[in-house]
């Protein structure tokens, strides 16, 4: 009995020392910065970046990716054409990224300056949206009001028709635009009110989203 007893001892002293001598795995830092990227966690990105040491190109695309959740079309754009000169040296997990951000960017600009039009709300005995008449084809000549510059920048990456086909979708989502010929009522019309005094958030194109391991290559590129 006391053999046994000796026997069952030695095994849990095995046991004990066999746990406290295994290596307990730290949470890999770039890891978790792909991660809170995705999951635009960007407390933590901020954290994270002042302890992982990246490539100039990865800074700058991490950098422009926290900014396009600000919407301001005018900052990102500048940011966009100073980050446009490194493209041709860029891998193209960094080109891919860039691309995609470029594109919201651009049809943005689009948007605002061909379809999303002033507030056209008439009062009778209630308020009324005005038909907004909007042209989605793709500019007749050089003096429309047109974004031309811009739809220069979009050509190589998307076709007019895919640019008209976005363009229409977002319309559909923008309370402000009336696509008919007729006035539409009180409902319609206070719900265009909302949005224009930022009172109603309306997201008319969904920001760019990339995956854990698309960021991964991203941090781990070492140019």
């Amino acid at each position: 009995m006391p053999n046994k007893k000796f026997l069952l001892l030695i095994v849990v002293i095995l046991i004990i020392g066999a746990c406290s001598n295994k290596k307990v795995n730290k949470p890999d830092s770039k890891e978790m910065l792909a991660s809170a990227l995705h999951n635009k966690i960007f407390s933590e990105v901020g954290l994270l970046l002042t302890q992982i040491r990246v490539t100039e190109n990865t800074h700058n695309l991490i950098d422009l990716f926290l900014d396009i959740h600000s919407e301001n079309l005018w900052v990102i754009d500048q940011k966009v054409e100073y980050i446009k000169q490194f493209l041709p040296n860029m891998r193209k997990t960094h080109q891919a990224i860039l691309n995609k951000i470029m594109i919201w960017l651009y049809v943005n600009q689009v948007y605002r300056h061909e379809v999303s039009p002033p507030i056209r709300i008439i009062q009778r005995e209630e308020l009324f949206l005005e038909p907004s008449k909007v042209d989605f084809r793709k500019c007749p000549n050089i003096d429309a009001n047109c974004a031309h510059e811009v739809r220069k920048k979009l050509l190589p990456m998307i076709d007019d028709e895919e640019l008209t086909l976005m363009l229409k979708r977002m319309a559909l989502k923008d309370p402000c635009v009336n696509s008919s010929t007729q006035l539409q009522g009180q409902t319609i019309a206070n719900r265009c009110l909302n949005k224009s005094k930022g009172h109603l958030k309306i997201i008319l194109l969904a920001l760019p989203r990339f995956s854990v391991g698309q960021w991964l290559q991203v941090i781990s590129a070492e140019n």
